[in-house]
């Protein structure tokens, strides 16, 4: 097994590392994205008590490369989001949101290890194998790449949307923000913020600050949710000059990549970090 990084020329092909990562390869030499690498398919995996064992011809070759992402991203025991990159997910049609499991706030080999052999497992999930039967998939014949990615303790995430999802307007940008990480925000345990930005004239339409309660930060387990102080429930999450440098990034990456964007991203120290890019599923 070779591990793909985020960047190489490899890791734009969907066919290796899948279309969530290669979406986000395309991108990484010329936007603010995490350092991270992908396990590529491997068909040399055997079930253990319920458990998916990596390969111990593949342990070494992960616990190495978690470790020069530790030396990369400059943080000793570097925290990062384990995601499925199955071969068909995030691409047009089938976004099988959902449908695999995630980890968050992974920290060292053991923990790397065992997030990735549960990643594995859920592709075998009885809701998953629904939705493959569902769409027509052909049933998993190896396992699907996993993306390991630096975390970002985002002080604000975002999805922003190129066409207004809830009219289907192509003029109208979409934007949801919170405090925190995203989870509470793609989960939809959190009352965002709503800005609409029209594409014509770059400006924004419409505004609601909402009363946001909680967010997610990070905790000893992985993640979990916090009361939002009582000052800071009913305070804009981005501001104006942000939610318009968000729009401006949805029209660029729809150009760029040629169809319509659901984008995740975070604020870390006003910094703008892309998380993930994929087409606007249906």
């Amino acid at each position: 097994m070779s591990i793909i990084w985020l960047g190489d020329v490899s890791s734009t092909n969907p066919l290796f590392v899948g279309n969530k990562a290669a979406n986000i390869s395309i991108l990484y030499n010329d936007y603010k994205i995490p350092p991270g690498f992908v396990i590529p398919p491997i068909n040399e995996i055997r079930m253990e008590n319920g458990v998916i064992v990596v390969p111990p011809q593949y342990s070494d070759n992960i616990a190495w490369s978690y470790h020069k992402l530790c030396e990369v991203s400059g943080v000793k025991n570097v925290s990062v989001a384990v995601r499925s990159s199955a071969l068909d997910e995030d691409a047009q049609g089938s976004s099988f949101a959902g449908q695999h499991d995630t980890y968050l706030n992974i920290r060292g080999d053991d923990e790397v290890r065992d997030a990735i052999s549960q990643c594995w497992l859920s592709s075998y999930s009885k809701h998953a194998l629904s939705y493959r039967e569902h769409l027509g998939l052909d049933d998993n014949k190896e396992t699907m790449p996993v993306l390991i990615q630096q975390m970002i303790e985002s002080d604000v995430s975002a999805v922003v949307f190129s066409i207004n999802p809830i009219n289907k307007n192509n003029n109208e940008i979409y934007i949801n923000s919170t405090f925190g990480l995203g989870e509470s925000l793609v989960g939809g345990t959190v009352n965002p913020d709503t800005h609409i930005i029209d594409k014509s004239s770059s400006s924004i339409i419409s505004k609601h600050i909402s009363r946001k309660t909680v967010l997610t930060a990070f905790n000893v387990q992985g993640t979990e949710e916090v009361d939002l102080s009582s000052e800071m429930q009913n305070k804009p999450s981005i501001d104006q000059s942000q939610a318009l440098k968000l729009g401006k990034l949805a029209i660029e990456l729809e150009t760029r990549m040629g169809w319509p964007v659901d984008l995740e991203v975070a604020y870390k120290d006003n910094e703008l970090y892309l998380l993930q890019c994929r087409p606007i599923s249906s």
